[in-house]
């Protein structure tokens, strides 16, 4: 049975809304990056000049020698913003 004008047209109206929705669904969006924590190690390295800093999980400092040593964090700790506790003194 062949269908009449009518009906193919009130298919198209039908269906293609129905698919750009099914497409609209199943595309995931675009997603901004999130943000670059800074890891109390990165922020030992780019802070040479600090000689203690936190996340407040974690207490690094830095040795006589300059050698960077930092504390285990506990397991269900969220880490912050490092800062500097013990800034050198010139």
């Amino acid at each position: 049975m062949a269908l009449s004008f009518t009906a193919v047209d009130s298919l198209h109206k039908f269906v293609l809304p129905a698919g750009l929705a099914v497409l609209f669904i199943l595309v995931p969006s675009p997603v901004a990056d999130p943000p670059l924590q800074v890891t109390v190690e990165r922020f030992g390295a780019m802070m040479p000049q600090c000689r203690e800093w936190t996340d407040a999980c974690s207490v690094c400092l830095r040795d006589g020698e300059g050698a960077v040593h930092c504390s285990t964090p506990g397991i269900a700790c969220l880490p912050g913003v490092p800062v500097c506790t013990d800034p050198a003194t010139p």
